[in-house]
């Protein structure tokens, strides 16, 4: 008997002072034995997927990282954040913040699907590495 495997679609979020956060969050994806057991034993695949993953092409980056995130369709995107809100990417939002109106949208639109989370670095921060133009936002 074949056995269907789900693929649940993640979908992870930051500015760029969450690097770290990200990199743990797609090792645990794809690493961490406990979920590694859970998807075996239910059948479930997990692709993580962020920013950095898309390729570039002529146009507004945010753009072409809204459409791919659309299509990729996730199941659930992750937010991280720490101490800043990210650049801003042409429209006077910054990236983040975009990409934050979407997965709200598509949440709404979907009845709570994908769902969203968000997650708070609260390791403090050394002064000289706040961006006052940055924490506006």
């Amino acid at each position: 008997m074949i056995n269907t495997v789900r693929t649940l679609r993640v979908f992870i979020a930051s500015p760029g002072d969450c690097i770290l956060e990200r990199k743990a969050v797609r090792r645990i994806c794809r690493e961490d034995q406990t979920i590694l057991e859970i998807c075996r034993e239910n059948h479930i695949s997990v692709k993580d997927f962020g920013w950095e993953d898309i390729c570039s092409d002529v146009g507004r980056p945010q753009s072409i990282i809204n459409a791919a995130v659309e299509k990729f369709s996730p199941d659930w995107l992750i937010f991280i954040f720490w101490h800043r809100f990210g650049s801003d990417a042409g429209l006077g939002m910054t990236g983040t913040e975009e990409e934050w109106n979407l997965a709200r949208r598509l949440n709404e639109e979907g009845g709570g699907h994908p769902r969203v989370s968000i997650f708070f670095n609260q390791k403090s921060v050394r002064s000289y590495e706040l961006d006052g133009c940055k924490l506006k936002h």
